[in-house]
Parts: C-alpha cells; sequence; structure tokens
C-alpha cells in the first residue's frame, strides 16, 4: 500500500477526537475563570488597596490552672456562640494531676 500523501487529513479514532475536544473546553473555560478573577481583583481594589480577608470570628483565650501554678492552655472560642466564661478540666504538669482551669485574657 502506497503512504499517504500530506494532503490527505489521516483519520482518528472517535475516542482520540473527545479527548482532543474536552481538553480544548478544559483550556477555554481555565482562561475564562482568569480573565473573570483578573476583573474581580480590579473591582476589590479600594482607595489603591486590595480588599482583605475578613477577620476570625475566632479569639484566643488563656486557661490559667485553678491550682496557681502558673501553668496555662491557650484555646480559641466564639464569643457570638459560647457567652459565658469557659471552664475545662485539663492535666497541670506542675501539679501532676487534672484540675479545673478557668478563661483569662490574653495579654497582647
Amino acid at each position: 500500500a502506497a503512504p499517504p500523501s500530506p494532503t490527505q487529513r489521516l483519520s482518528c479514532s472517535p475516542a482520540h477526537t473527545n479527548q482532543q475536544a474536552t481538553r480544548r473546553r478544559r483550556h477555554q473555560t481555565t482562561h475564562r475563570l482568569q480573565n473573570m478573577f483578573a476583573a474581580t481583583r480590579v473591582l476589590l481594589m479600594v482607595g489603591g488597596k486590595k480588599a482583605g480577608r475578613k477577620k476570625p470570628k475566632t479569639i484566643t483565650i488563656k486557661l490559667i490552672s485553678s491550682a496557681n501554678t502558673g501553668f496555662f492552655y491557650r484555646a480559641k472560642k466564639n464569643p457570638t456562640r459560647v457567652t459565658h466564661k469557659v471552664a475545662r478540666i485539663k492535666f497541670d504538669p506542675v501539679v501532676r494531676r487534672r484540675v479545673v482551669f478557668n478563661e483569662g485574657k490574653i495579654k497582647k
């Protein structure tokens, strides 16, 4: 059999053409999303600064040992959901037993 001429189109399997079409669609979608995000970034510019993230709703608290050893743990608390002072039973390594730890503020 004679080799096909360069002008003749070689037939591909249907699976191969589907893969190419899928790749092309993904590529176009990616570019569309990148352009959309670039436009959004420009819209988010406020007074020459980029708009930042939201502040976290949780605050860091200090759980101070009731055994007055000075040992403490740090924990997070959501003040909108947990309005009372937190108290937890945890291990105090200074007295080597479990004691109540009460909430205190962290000095900054």
